[in-house]
């Protein structure tokens, strides 16, 4: 079980649907001092200090109206065996590896009236399009990683998701 522990930066987008995009520390050497939550394999900041950083770094952005810092704890199963420890657990999402690794995607319940929904059975939409909706159940969040797998091909996997603003 990988368990995850830091800061993001919280950025809402300025477009006509609002998103709140997650971001962390760089790891692929774009040279910004950020990167998506989704695709630096999820790493928050390991420092509130690095998360003002990159804070400070994407406020100037045209496409954000505003930049928070938050706190991520997250924690899902690496294997099959692991998924058991979820099933009494609250605030659930997938997490869908896209590319070989290169994208961890998390989603999160369907939100009425929100775009961009997944139509698997059970439904679901990626987490920072329903202000982070989680799944309130084991079954719910189970289903849709079994589409994913069925319908989508790609590896998915449960977990916890809490995000606490600071």
């Amino acid at each position: 079980m990988r368990t995850i522990d830091g800061y993001v930066c919280v950025a809402t987008t300025a477009g006509v649907v609002e998103q709140k995009i997650l971001f962390g520390e760089e790891v692929n050497n774009n040279e910004k001092g950020y990167e998506n939550i989704e695709t630096n394999r999820l790493r928050p900041y390991k420092a509130i200090t690095s998360a003002r950083q990159g804070q400070k770094l994407l406020r100037p952005r045209i496409d954000f109206k505003s930049v928070r810092i938050a706190r991520l704890k997250m924690s899902y199963a690496e294997n099959d065996a692991e998924l058991k420890k979820f099933c009494d657990k609250k605030s659930l999402v997938v997490i869908g590896t896209i590319r070989e690794d290169l994208e961890q995607r998390i989603y999160g319940r369907m939100v009425a009236g929100r775009p961009l929904a997944l139509h698997f059975p059970g439904g679901c939409a990626h987490i920072t399009d329903t202000n982070f909706t989680t799944f309130d159940d084991y079954n719910a969040a189970e289903q849709v990683a079994s589409e994913f797998k069925r319908q989508g091909r790609m590896p998915a996997t449960i977990g916890t998701f809490s995000l606490k603003y600071i």
